[in-house]
C-alpha cells in the first residue's frame, strides 16, 4: 500500500519530497511504514492510533475475523453471516464497554448494528484489509530488531495513541516513541479507538504544533 502511494506521488503527481505523512488507524500503521520504506522522503510523520506492529491481542482480534471470512469463502458458503459477525466484533471493540453502554441503549442494539450492516464493504475487501494489518510489522519489513530501528528512521515522529484502545493496542507505539525519543501524546478517557474521531480538537492542536 505504501509502495503504491509512493508511486502515485512520484510518478503521477511529480512530488519528490513531503513535509509530513499523517495517518489514522490503519493509516497510522502506513505512516509508520513510510518511516522505514522511504526514510528520507518526508520530514515528519504523525501516527494517530496506529502501531509499528500488531500486539498479541490485536492479532487475535484480527485472526478471529479473518477465520470467519476465510472459511466462508473456502467452503463456498454465503459470506453475509461471516461479515456481519466480523462487524459485530469490530463495533464491540471500537469503544470501551462503558462508552458503548452510554451510546447504545440495550433496546437499540439490533437497530444500531443494522445501521452498520447497511454500510458493509465487500467481504473480500474486508478480509484483504485484515490480512494486511496482520502482516504489518515495520521491524520485519526493515529486517531489523526493535532495538535497531533508530538506525533507519530519519523523520521526526509524533505518536498519538488512546490508552483505552481495544482495536489497536497502544503498547508498541509507545515503545517505539520511547526508543526513538520521539514526541508522543496519549489520549485518555473512555472513548477507546474512537478517541481519534471524538477528541479531535486535542489531536489537531498537537499535530498543528508538531508540523509547524
Amino acid at each position: 500500500m505504501v509502495n503504491s502511494q509512493y508511486l502515485l506521488l512520484v510518478e503521477h503527481l511529480g512530488i519528490n519530497q513531503l513535509r509530513g505523512v499523517v495517518g489514522i488507524s490503519m493509516g497510522g500503521m502506513q505512516a509508520l511504514q513510510w518511516s522505514v520504506s522511504y526514510p528520507n522522503f518526508m520530514d515528519k510523520i504523525v501516527s494517530i492510533i496506529g502501531t509499528p506492529k500488531q500486539s498479541s491481542i490485536d492479532l487475535l482480534f484480527w485472526k478471529i475475523q479473518a477465520d470467519l471470512l476465510g472459511n466462508s469463502s473456502k467452503f463456498n458458503q454465503d459470506s453475509t453471516f461471516a461479515i456481519k459477525k466480523a462487524y459485530d466484533l469490530f463495533y464491540l471493540n471500537l469503544m470501551t464497554p462503558t462508552k458503548f453502554s452510554q451510546v447504545v441503549a440495550p433496546s437499540d442494539i439490533g437497530k444500531y448494528m443494522e445501521s452498520k450492516y447497511k454500510k458493509m464493504i465487500d467481504p473480500r475487501d474486508y478480509l484483504a484489509m485484515v490480512n494486511a494489518m496482520m502482516q504489518h510489522n515495520i521491524y520485519k519489513a526493515s529486517k531489523l530488531l526493535d532495538s535497531e530501528i533508530n538506525s533507519v528512521i530519519k523523520a521526526k515522529l509524533l505518536i498519538i495513541v488512546s490508552d483505552t484502545d481495544h482495536i489497536v493496542n497502544p503498547i508498541n507505539s509507545i515503545a517505539l516513541a520511547e526508543r526513538l525519543g520521539s514526541e508522543k501524546h496519549i489520549l485518555t478517557g473512555i472513548n477507546g479507538h474512537m478517541a481519534a474521531f471524538i477528541q479531535t480538537d486535542e489531536i489537531l492542536k498537537k499535530t498543528s504544533i508538531f508540523l509547524q
